[in-house]
């Protein structure tokens, strides 16, 4: 499918952007992905089927949260208050959503 194909692209300029921006970025990316990622999710499944689904729906919530923050932000920054339309001083330029130059 043709339109997918800029997913995985624009995921891996993303990740270019910040391993150019911040150092550390790729020694952590795979530490945190290959890691720490699946040894809290066997532990989450060991923990049973109730904690699996809890920490789940919290973290769903959490990414619909984002999405609808950041769609926001550049649809209708109007309707947000101030401190959600800024971008943090610690954000890197490459992940804010009005990068200064």
């Amino acid at each position: 499918v043709p339109f997918m194909r800029r997913i995985p692209v624009g995921m891996a300029k993303l990740n270019g952007n910040l391993a150019a921006e911040w150092k550390p970025f790729p020694i952590i990316y795979l530490i945190v992905v290959f890691g720490l990622l699946p040894l809290t999710f066997f532990l989450l499944s060991l923990a049973g089927v109730a904690v699996m689904a809890s920490v789940g729906g919290i973290l769903i919530l959490g990414i619909i949260a984002v999405a609808t923050i950041l769609t926001l932000r550049m649809k209708r920054p109007s309707t947000l208050p101030e401190s959600l339309k800024a971008d943090p001083a610690w954000m890197p330029n490459s992940l804010k959503v009005n990068p200064v130059e």
